[in-house]
């Protein structure tokens, strides 16, 4: 072995070492990129999380309190009230009673200057009208409301009793 194949061979080492520091280097970038990226994520989720529960924060839920009903000849009106659970504070609440089908068969009730906070009692509505008798069973409440986010139309989980 002569001092050319020494020198070959020192220079395959050299390269050998050199590659294996060139792969240990991009293992590495690799997993810096990767760990940027699951704290980038971690970064979104909890800018998410901040964001639902801020908007959380804003929005109004209303329970609707049946207060009985009253029979008059052929006509049947049932009586609300209805009171704010969530943070939000609530604007222009009108209620109405549907039927399975999703017809309005009542009268609507309620007061567009009408505001509701959280530590508000319940507000007694006027009475609403059924424009045909119907059996309780077959009728919902729905509201109409807004707060600081949006203007609601929604079906309550209560009937009319």
């Amino acid at each position: 072995m002569g001092a050319s194949d020494y020198i070959a061979l020192g220079a395959v080492a050299v390269s050998g070492s050199s590659l294996l520091l060139a792969i240990r280097a991009e293992r590495r970038a690799d997993r810096a990129d990767k760990r940027a990226e699951r704290a980038e994520k971690r970064a979104v989720s909890a800018e998410r999380r901040s964001l639902e529960s801020e908007s959380r924060s804003h929005v109004a839920e209303l329970a609707v309190i049946p207060q009985g009903h009253e029979e008059s000849g052929d006509q049947v009106g049932y009586d609300f009230s209805v009171r704010n659970l969530g943070p939000a504070v609530v604007r222009g609440v009108v209620l109405w009673l549907r039927d399975d089908e999703g017809k309005d068969v009542s009268s609507r009730v309620g007061d567009p200057d009408l505001v509701l906070t959280a530590s508000d009692p319940p507000v007694q509505l006027a009475r609403t009208w059924l424009t045909e008798r119907r059996m309780t069973e077959e009728l919902w409440v729905w509201l109409r409301y807004a707060d600081d986010l949006a203007e609601y139309t929604v079906r309550s989980r209560t009937r009319p009793t």
